[in-house]
């Protein structure tokens, strides 16, 4: 009976398909918070103006393995839409500590996800119903800056969806 459900469920709300973490596609900023526990996130607000949503973030850093993460969630209009990992090395200055946690990202989001994914340069990047997933790394000539990040977005969920 509970399968069935789910599957009703699923059916008639095609945002509970996606998830990132524990929190659904859609949900308020107060459910995300709920959801994930957040201690005192950091919030940012911000318009976009060509499509003049209303955006909002909200961000909290945790310690998980080999790195710091910054954990990010977007809001348009009020609803969860995105949903982003930035990866820092425990030691930024040992020599290739972005590489190898590059390398270790990559196994793992690949073993979540599987082999069935495109690339764009150096970027992964797999497609679901939602969300997306991209992943890759940056580096910057200037000063040595480097980046790797994950990205989950739901962008094809828009608000008449969720309403």
């Amino acid at each position: 009976m509970k399968p069935l459900l789910t599957l009703i469920l699923c059916v008639t709300f095609p945002w509970c398909y996606g998830q990132f973490r524990t929190s659904k596609w859609g949900m308020a900023e107060k459910e995300v918070v709920r959801s994930e526990e957040l201690v005192t996130p950091k919030s940012e607000d911000f318009w976009y103006s060509p499509l003049d949503l209303n955006i909002n973030s909200l961000s909290q850093t945790i310690t998980l393995n080999n790195s710091n993460r910054e954990i990010s969630y977007l809001f348009e209009n009020g609803r969860f839409t995105n949903g982003m990992y930035s990866f820092i090395p425990f030691d930024v200055k040992k020599e290739d500590s972005y590489l190898k946690l590059w390398e270790h990202t990559k196994i793992n989001r690949i073993n979540k996800y599987g082999d069935d994914f495109k690339m764009e340069g150096e970027s992964l990047n797999w497609e679901f119903e939602t969300p997306k997933i991209k992943a890759f790394h940056i580096q910057s000539g200037i000063e040595d800056i480097e980046f790797i990040y994950v990205i989950y977005d739901s962008s094809k969920l828009k608000q008449k969806d969720i309403l």
